[in-house]
């Protein structure tokens, strides 16, 4: 399946801890935001990983484990999704492709929700 390494970690909050959390992760990562809209914020981290921060309101429908997930990053998406099959796990959603990933969410045997990720470019 050639899995690379964790390239997406998901956090998330509501509220006032939302805004503080956004706050500690700009601190801690050095930087500013990516990426926000409303109730979403993610960071990149210098080797390329992206740490979003999510209201509950930007949740898929199947959830994030209970409010922390990551994904894995691959090198071919179709491949990985077709070993995750044969692994025993359950591909969910739709593969969602910006300018710079492609990515797809998946559960193991015991329902948690993980991601594949493939850069692009």
């Amino acid at each position: 399946m050639g899995i690379k390494g964790i390239a997406w970690h998901a956090v998330v909050a509501d509220g006032e801890v939302f805004d503080s959390t956004r706050q500690f992760f700009t601190d801690l990562l050095g930087g500013g935001p990516a990426w926000e809209a409303d109730g979403y914020t993610a960071f990149l981290t210098p080797d390329g990983s992206n740490l979003e921060l999510l209201s509950p309101t930007h949740l898929p429908a199947y959830g994030l484990n209970a409010g922390v997930a990551f994904g894995f990053l691959v090198d071919d998406l179709d491949e990985a999704s077709v070993g995750v099959e044969a692994a025993g796990g359950a591909l969910i959603g739709d593969v969602v492709r910006t300018d710079v990933v492609a990515y797809r969410h998946f559960q193991d045997p015991a329902g948690r929700t993980y991601a594949l990720t493939q850069r692009l470019g």
